[in-house]
C-alpha cells in the first residue's frame, strides 16, 4: 500500500454532509491508518464507553440472553443486541442518581441501571438499557473530529469571503 500523501483531504460541504465518494474516502481511511488516527478514535471511544459502564450492560445483556436461551448463537446474540440497541433513541441523562431520566422501571430501578452507576446488579434483568447518551455521543464525535481535523480541510459551497474559517467544535 502506498504512503499517503502529506497533503490534506478538500471535502465540500455538500460532500461532506453526502455520500462521500469512493477516492475521498479512501484518502480519509489512508490518513487515518497511517497517522494512527483510527487507533486514537477507537481508544477515545473505548474510554468513553468504558467510564458509563455501557460495556458492563452489553456483558450482562449477552449473558442475559445466552443463559435464557433467548440466543443460543453469536448471530442470534448479535441480532439481539442490534434491535436493543435500536429500540429508542439515545437520551440525554447523567451516570448516577436513581431516576436520571425522570422515571424508573417497576423495581424501582432507573433506565435498567440498577446500582445508580452505570452498572447491572443481577436483580436487572428485566431491562438491559443499551442506548448511549447524548453528551456521552458528543464527546465521541468530538474525538473522531478531532482527529479528521488533523488533515480534512472542508471548503464551503456557498461565497467564501461571507463565510467564517473555522467552526464551532
Amino acid at each position: 500500500m502506498a504512503a499517503p500523501s502529506n497533503r490534506p483531504v478538500r471535502v465540500t460541504t455538500t460532500e461532506a454532509t453526502a455520500l462521500i465518494n469512493p477516492t475521498t474516502r479512501n484518502d480519509v481511511y489512508s490518513n487515518l491508518v497511517s497517522n494512527g488516527g483510527i487507533r486514537a478514535i477507537e481508544s477515545s471511544w473505548e474510554q468513553t464507553l468504558q467510564s458509563i459502564g455501557w460495556f458492563d450492560r452489553f456483558e450482562a445483556y449477552t449473558r442475559h440472553l445466552l443463559r435464557t436461551g433467548e440466543a443460543t448463537t453469536m448471530d442470534q446474540v448479535w441480532a439481539k443486541v442490534d434491535a436493543k440497541i435500536k429500540e429508542s433513541p439515545a437520551l440525554s441523562r447523567t451516570n448516577g442518581a436513581n431516576g436520571v431520566n425522570g422515571h424508573s422501571n417497576s423495581n424501582g430501578n432507573s433506565n435498567g441501571n440498577g446500582s445508580g452507576n452505570g452498572t447491572l446488579t443481577d436483580s436487572d434483568t428485566d431491562e438491559f438499557d443499551l442506548r448511549i447518551p447524548d453528551d456521552t455521543l458528543k464527546a465521541m464525535v468530538k474525538a473522531t473530529r478531532g482527529e479528521l481535523d488533523k488533515f480534512v480541510q472542508v471548503t464551503w459551497d456557498e461565497d467564501l469571503s461571507s463565510t467564517p474559517a473555522t467552526t464551532d467544535k
